[in-house]
């Protein structure tokens, strides 16, 4: 029987949730969500957003510079009316973690940014925390313990190519998700987190890391580095940077284990299992290329994109595979002719232009570009590589950090203020 005339037909919360869930776009959640107190406790209550975010992958909203501002993107951008209103809600420069001002980013993953604060001077042992800045909440790591630390020797760098960290830092240190244990989680829960420490020592690597769910630090295999490759422990006696940091991509972190062997050689850490692989690609060492990221494409198809200097400008060359195993015959990567990608200067080649990876958000690759040997900040801005479409577009006209230098920025990829849940 239909209800009678006049009379509201009241639906039960997990009956909206179902009828919500269906909307197809975000924003017309966020209108939804102010437009009724009903809707807003469906939509803004825990399994909701947790349901919604499974569904919805997170956006790029801006990024963080290394001075602590936040650069949203722009309004050509489909997300800056969430970008705006996240600018205005969240402390970009962290002011709620103990000591603020000297914390540094170190890494950024699902609206959480992994910090670091060398307290002792020494850029190796860190005291750490990983921190929300839209929800203002931080959890501190404990220090590694000392019976774990003891098998660190004398470290060999001085320093890693990665813009944002400083270069005394002697140890890299990554933020990752949970996997399987994030999916098991409790829904009105945080998801978990992982933190790699990881430092390049004589004769190999030492790497641990860190559980949010139990609050403690494990070692990983360590391997030597002729383990890794023979042709190593010539070299690094020789080279003080022996890996160049590649980015996340399925589970797995990326380094190439050094640009001076013949052939380009990939040093995999696979978090399901904490062991490290080499992935002897079938990509020559090409001494042009400075930079480079492993990015996922969907349908477990990897890309792995190299950035350098070509006689008329900066390159872009991609390079493609299938499948998620990450040992397999070098052959599985293959260079795709079309998508070398030239980055080159004005049209009339009056002025050259430079390029830095930033990261890869919403299906593209971000690079920070400058006008060669300028020294103006507005000549700093971001564009985007589509991997599909190979367009390039600009994200932002002005992206810089303080007195002309670079931003050195860190991605905040997330959802609008009213449709995130806390992370910490």
């Amino acid at each position: 029987m239909s209800p009678p005339a006049g009379e509201v037909l009241t639906l039960s919360d997990d009956l909206l949730a179902a009828i919500l869930i269906l909307l197809p776009a975000l924003a017309d959640l966020g209108r939804a969500c102010a437009a009724c107190s009903a809707f807003r406790r469906v939509i803004t209550s825990t399994p909701f957003l947790r349901r919604l975010h499974a569904l919805h992958p997170p956006a790029l909203l801006g990024f963080r510079t290394f001075y602590g501002g936040f650069q949203p993107v722009e309004p050509s951008h489909p997300s800056a009316a969430a970008a705006r209103a996240l600018a205005r809600a969240a402390d970009f420069r962290l002011s709620f973690l103990p000591n603020p001002g000297f914390w540094v980013v170190r890494d950024a993953r699902g609206g959480r940014f992994l910090v670091d604060y060398d307290e002792s001077g020494d850029g190796m042992f860190t005291k750490l925390a990983v921190c929300d800045p839209l929800f203002r909440r931080y959890v501190l790591l404990p220090p590694i313990p000392k019976d774990l630390t003891a098998a660190v020797q004398q470290h060999i760098t001085t320093g890693f190519r990665i813009s944002r960290l400083p270069r005394n830092r002697r140890s890299h240190v990554l933020l990752a998700p949970c996997g399987e244990e994030a999916a098991a989680a409790d829904a009105e829960q945080p998801q978990p987190f992982r933190v790699v420490w990881m430092t390049e020592c004589a004769t190999k690597l030492c790497s641990f890391v860190f559980y949010s769910a139990s609050s403690q630090w494990r070692a990983t295999a360590c391997p030597s580095w002729h383990d890794l490759d023979p042709k190593m422990p010539a070299l690094i006696r020789h080279h003080h940077e022996c890996l160049l940091p590649g980015g996340y991509a399925y589970g797995c972190f990326y380094w190439c284990l050094t640009k001076f062997l013949p052939i380009f050689k990939l040093l995999v850490l696979d978090m399901s299992t904490l062991e490290f692989s080499i992935n002897p690609t079938s990509v020559p060492a090409c001494r042009f290329f400075t930079e480079f990221a492993v990015v996922e494409l969907g349908e477990s198809r990897r890309a792995m994109i190299l950035l350098g200097q070509s006689g008329r400008g900066t390159l872009l060359q991609c390079y493609c595979a299938n499948g998620q195993s990450h040992a397999e015959d070098a052959s599985q990567w293959v260079l795709e002719i079309e998508n070398e990608v030239p980055l080159f200067g004005d049209a009339d080649g009056t002025c050259m232009r430079t390029h830095n990876m930033i990261g890869d958000a919403d299906g593209t690759l971000l690079l920070q570009e400058r006008r060669e040997n300028s020294i103006f900040s507005d000549d700093f801005c971001c564009i985007s590589f589509d991997f599909k479409t190979l367009q390039l577009q600009k994200v932002r006209e002005t992206l810089a950090g303080g007195m002309g230098d670079r931003a050195l920025p860190a991605l905040y990829t997330g959802y609008p203020p009213s449709l995130s849940s806390p992370t910490i």
